[in-house]
């Protein structure tokens, strides 16, 4: 016979139909209980719902219930007890999820049946699952940064979870103009509240965040009292006016407050919430390089290098002219690193952030030296490096002519960065690894801090 100190179950763990991992539970709390008859039938009710499994699989999940066979022998039924709120699933996905516990299977869909599988393992006092799927989605968490892409998912998750949201609020609120309508409409509006209260929020205008309310439906409009009035435009002014609710207030006292606010008056200038200048670049076939070099160039009057707005710096000492000549769209010579690997140009702006939708590159293929495989990188601190977008070539992407033009397009980007630098990944056409460049130009948004 075997003992029941050898006996171990595996636990599979999938969610939405991802295996997440496959664990062995171990046999402790079996060890006192030799006198119970495991294959005996027992019952678990769970809401108005009744399980039935034998005494074993029982206990093996449960050492609540194994403790109350070790006081009663008798006893051949358990009721976990959840309360109305907490089993915010349906029946039939209840029924499902725990009949494949009592298979070996942690089986979950979404972060509200997560939050069900982790309570029930609690009420069942089976503290090692509960460690194990805390574990594992606490190391899933930590892997992923925090994006546009995931902070919804990871805010529904801790909320289902009861935990502090903190983080991702302060990111919705400082990356507030990235987010859809659809997005917002997804929130609890306590969430919504939070962000829209929150002292990190940044706005593109007010105008903008007024619009952004009032697509959200009838009642998003609680929330136009985090509008800045004094901050909008004479036409959304009226706007806002035609959209705030009366009824909590008393109307003479209203109608005062909106023949002061119609009289024509400027935004102030002393505003007090953090507003971004946006720049919006968009590529043009036959305008190649008139975006974001281009515009600060002319908005200066001089090479935006010179002026100290951008800083361009080369990853070589290379002397073969001077890097910064390659945002002069009037200049046909080239620039070249030395022979090194790795060899890059970095563009870094300083008081501002680019969001990177593509970009214009400009050369000749007459000397060789042509760059085949290349990756455009982000960064914050000159320090962390996030790829943007990547080319490889199998030949060489410029023909031997005279001066060519390539456009790249990476609108997949949604991140803004102060610096961007293009880095030669491979051997160049004439395999080794200057890096050769006429001219760039980058398209996308320019976020003026």
């Amino acid at each position: 016979m075997v003992g029941l100190a050898e006996i171990k179950l595996k636990i599979i763990v999938h969610f939405n139909q991802m295996l997440r991992g496959e664990y062995i539970l171990t046999s402790k709390g079996l060890e006192d209980i030799r006198m119970v008859k495991f294959e005996n039938n027992f019952s678990i009710q769970i809401g108005t719902q009744i399980f039935l499994a034998n005494a074993f699989n029982a206990c093996y999940i449960s050492p609540k219930i194994a403790k109350l066979l070790i006081a009663d022998l008798t006893t051949d039924s358990f009721r976990v007890p959840f309360n109305n709120k907490e089993l915010n699933i349906s029946e039939k996905r209840i029924s499902f999820i725990f009949n494949q516990i009592l298979e070996g299977k942690v089986v979950f869909d979404d972060f509200e049946e997560l939050a069900f599988v982790i309570k029930l393992f609690e009420k069942l006092e089976n503290n090692e699952m509960t460690k194990i799927l805390w574990r594992d989605l606490e190391e899933a968490e930590n892997i992923e940064e925090l994006n546009v892409n995931n902070v919804l998912q990871r805010i529904k998750k801790k909320t289902a979870l009861d935990q502090i949201t903190d983080q991702e609020i302060n990111f919705i609120a400082e990356n507030f103009p990235k987010f859809s309508t659809s997005f917002f409409l997804e929130l609890d509006e306590s969430v919504f509240e939070r962000i829209v209260s929150n002292k990190n929020l940044k706005l593109y205008t007010e105008d903008a965040f007024l619009d952004t309310i009032l697509s959200l439906g009838q009642k998003f409009k609680k929330f136009l009292c985090y509008v800045e009035v004094q901050n909008l435009s004479n036409l959304k002014m009226k706007l806002y006016l035609e959209n705030i609710e009366l009824a909590a207030i008393n109307s003479m006292l209203w109608e005062s407050v909106k023949r002061r606010l119609l009289l024509k008056v400027e935004p102030s200038s002393k505003q007090q919430r953090i507003v971004i200048k946006s720049h919006s670049f968009k590529f043009e076939s036959g305008k190649e390089f008139q975006g974001i070099f281009n515009y600060l160039n002319s908005k200066n009057n001089a090479n935006a290098h010179i002026m100290g707005i951008v800083n361009i710096t080369q990853s070589t000492s290379s002397q073969y002219h001077q890097c910064f000549k390659v945002i002069d769209y009037k200049w046909d010579d080239y620039w070249n690193s030395d022979n090194e690997i790795n060899a890059s140009i970095l563009f870094d702006f300083k008081k501002a952030k680019v969001r990177l939708e593509g970009y214009s590159i400009r050369l000749s293929n007459r000397q060789g030296h042509v760059p085949r495989e290349w990756v455009i990188e982000g960064s914050s601190d000159g320090q962390s490096w996030f790829l943007v977008h990547k080319v490889s070539f199998d030949k060489d992407p410029f023909s031997k002519s005279l001066l060519n033009t390539l456009y790249f397009d990476c609108k997949d980007n949604d991140k803004e960065y102060k610096i961007l630098r293009i880095r030669q990944t491979g051997p160049n056409s004439t395999n080794d690894h200057y890096l050769k460049l006429t001219n760039i130009e980058f398209f996308g948004d320019l976020l003026e801090l």
